[in-house]
């Protein structure tokens, strides 16, 4: 049997650790980093292995290069693949942006085991490897992206100034890359890309696409400051998570925008800004009113039908004055905005107004599900509201050929006149007529959109979600008067158009494919 030489300790650091300036256990007859390198090891007044000399000059310094850049890489990034597939882009970015100093200065630390040494450079780091691995996956680029949001869903929700957006892909492809503006890009392109184009998985929720987006905005939210960006990416996350109906999520994302917003006190620029008349203004200043506005909005949005009960809104909002209602006719504030187009502010404005409508109705629905006295008592004056924002809609409507803010006036008189006529009871002939008058005015609304009128390119892309909403509520209006034939000759032409509506929609959004009636409150 034959016995291997014990292991002692050299008196002097090896050649190979010598030459490349690294530190030598000293451990005979090969140190600890010649074996995990698979080098030769010797020591000084030995034998070179194969009878050379020692030194430096029987090896090929070639070989010393390649050794020098595992070693670097091994310190400093975890070996994966999907590193490996931006190789080009990373050794750019982390060159000119110094990326990789933070895990240097913690060692060869495995941040994948110890998220605790992710520094905030790293964070954006990993944060731009995720755009570029999303838009190379989706064979997309940032401008396709951006330009596509801009055509639709910017046009109802303009949150983003379009000069933010242009100087984000200026920067980016400079290497410059800012964070709020990297989240944006995804949460865009979550809205912009149809549920049949996401990576292969078992649930919407679990797709890499939604995941990267969520953990990126959970990380910042956590660890960073309060930005304009987060309340801006948390919307549009919300508005995918409802539209795309990817479980219950969308509330608590947009109770995380609310919480940020009030930490930026944007209530109260907004309510400085209404009160100066807003007379001079800064693009970060517009930015802030806007999305303020757009979170009251997709707040009232996400509590619309058909779903139970409205909950507790993220953003309160002040008691309805009569007064308020100049704000749709005086637009003269509107001069005053220079990073948005004015025809898109006077229609998010109309929308926004609308939405004060929705909340009044929400919440008699929500604090009366059954008890009918307050509901009783409070119902004429809220409809006397919504019938004189109408009336001034229309006129609106009448000059410029555009539908904005009807859509969702119309919808709360019909949750409205639902809910009352729920608690009374069925066989009020003129509740029944009043739902038919609704119905009819929400066909003619949703036409503007081509849904039942014909197609146009891309007619899926950016649909609000008062519309479906909207399809939903006329469908349990229609069923529950569907025993009386009265109510079968006044309302029964409603359900065809409106199913053909939500049919049409539901490949590009799955809120709309949910079942009609299963959870479309108190009486289903």
């Amino acid at each position: 049997m034959e016995f291997s030489a014990p292991a002692h300790t050299a008196q002097r650091t090896c050649t190979q650790c010598k030459a490349s300036k690294k530190k030598c256990d000293k451990v005979a007859p090969k140190c600890g980093r010649c074996l995990r390198l698979s080098i030769n090891c010797w020591y000084p007044h030995t034998d070179k292995p194969g009878g050379a000399e020692p030194g430096l000059d029987g090896r090929d310094p070639r070989f010393d290069e390649v050794f020098r850049r595992l070693e670097r890489i091994e310190n400093q990034l975890p070996s994966t693949e999907r590193f490996a597939t931006r190789q080009s882009s990373v050794e750019q970015l982390s060159s000119q942006y110094s990326l990789p100093r933070p895990l240097q200065e913690s060692g060869s630390c495995d941040w994948t085991l110890n998220p605790g040494s992710l520094k905030p450079h790293w964070m954006t780091f990993i944060l731009y490897g995720s755009v570029l691995r999303v838009t190379t996956e989706n064979q997309t680029t940032l401008e396709k992206i951006i330009h596509k949001y801009s055509e639709h869903t910017h046009r109802w929700l303009p949150i983003v100034s379009q000069a933010r957006m242009e100087r984000g892909i200026k920067d980016f492809w400079n290497i410059v890359p800012d964070p709020g503006f990297l989240m944006l890009v995804l949460a865009m392109h979550l809205l912009v890309t149809p549920v049949s184009e996401h990576p292969k998985s078992t649930s919407l929720s679990d797709s890499s696409w939604y995941r990267a987006c969520k953990y990126h905005y959970g990380q910042y939210v956590s660890l960073g400051e309060p930005s304009i960006e987060l309340v801006q990416v948390g919307i549009l996350i919300a508005l995918f998570e409802h539209m795309q109906w990817v479980e219950d999520r969308a509330f608590v994302t947009l109770g995380i925008c609310a919480r940020v917003a009030y930490a930026l006190k944007l209530n109260q620029v907004a309510s400085q800004q209404s009160a100066s008349q807003f007379k001079e203004s800064t693009p970060e200043l517009e930015e802030m009113l806007l999305t303020w506005r757009g979170l009251i909005l997709l707040d009232r949005y996400i509590n619309m039908p058909p779903f139970e009960s409205p909950r507790q809104p993220a953003v309160q909002q002040n008691p309805f004055q009569p007064s308020s209602l100049e704000n749709v006719t005086n637009f003269n504030f509107i001069s005053g905005f220079k990073s948005i187009d004015a025809q898109i502010l006077e229609d998010f404005w109309l929308e926004v107004e609308a939405s004060r409508m929705l909340a009044q109705v929400q919440e008699l629905v929500r604090e009366n599900p059954q008890k009918d006295s307050f509901l009783r008592a409070r119902a004429p004056l809220v409809m006397r509201n919504i019938d004189e924002l109408v009336r001034i809609l229309k006129s609106k409507q009448a000059k410029s050929g555009r539908f904005f803010g009807l859509c969702s006036c119309f919808t709360a008189a019909l949750q409205l006149q639902c809910s009352y006529i729920y608690n009374q009871g069925p066989g009020y002939h003129e509740s029944i007529v009043q739902l038919k008058m609704l119905g009819e005015e929400l066909k003619s609304v949703a036409s503007e959109c081509r849904l039942f009128n014909g197609f146009t390119e891309n007619y899926l892309e950016g649909i609000r979600p008062a519309w479906i909403s909207a399809a939903y509520l006329s469908m349990k209006a229609q069923n529950m008067f569907s025993v009386t034939e009265d109510a079968q000759c006044l309302i029964g032409t409603a359900k065809g158009p409106f199913m053909e509506l939500l049919q049409g929609v539901a490949p590009r959004y799955r809120f709309a494919g949910l079942p009609p009636f299963a959870s479309c409150g108190q009486d289903n």
